[in-house]
């Protein structure tokens, strides 16, 4: 089958597949968290971009396969198919929304192609973070590649926006012999949640 699948833009800004938009009032201004559960796809053609909350600011945005802004929890599981997801604004292409994370990546198949949001988000693993400090940072959670054939235009790991300081704390990555991965030429090619 084939699924295409966006999150919106603006006052939307959810994931193409994944956490609900928080309606541009995260948790640190009182609103809602949104969860994201387990998401898994194996087999079939997908598309999926997420959205941006704001139309204010390119960089609040959720991931194509994952979180919304803000967003700390869930697992995506991919085995096969093929997969093009593409963060919103400061999001990742699979993983967490800006500012957000998802618990666990697992990927043994499948052949992928990862597009980082604008402004900073990783094509696999976490948004851009705004933590003041190590002690409130968020990670990238378990990145673990075992198979499969994955373009990535953007970091694995963590996101990365090099215009400001950032924190982030924790997270793993294990990218088997096995698993075909290509890092765009150009892009910083950082693997480590260091």
């Amino acid at each position: 089958g084939t699924l295409t699948a966006c999150g919106g833009n603006y006052y939307g800004g959810g994931a193409g597949i994944g956490a609900v938009s928080n309606g541009y009032n995260p948790p640190s201004s009182g609103g809602n968290m949104q969860s994201v559960g387990t998401i898994e796809i194996d087999g079939g053609t997908v598309t999926a971009a997420g959205g941006t909350a704001s139309v204010y600011s390119e960089k609040l945005g959720a991931a194509g396969i994952g979180g919304s802004m803000d967003s700390i929890t869930g697992k995506i599981i991919i085995t096969g198919g093929t997969v093009t997801a593409s963060g919103g604004g400061s999001a990742a292409a699979i993983g967490g929304g800006f500012c957000g994370q998802v618990n666990e990546i697992d990927i043994s198949g499948g052949q992928i192609t990862a597009t980082a949001g604008k402004n900073g988000g990783s094509a696999i693993g976490s948004g851009v973070s705004q933590a003041a400090s190590a002690s409130d940072a968020i990670g990238c959670g378990a990145i673990n590649v075992t198979g499969g054939k994955i373009s990535a235009y953007g970091n694995i790991g963590y996101g990365k926006d090099y215009t400001i300081t950032q924190f982030y704390n924790g997270g793993s990555i294990t990218i088997s012999d096995e698993a075909d991965v290509a890092i765009a030429a150009g892009l910083r090619k950082e693997r480590t949640v260091d």
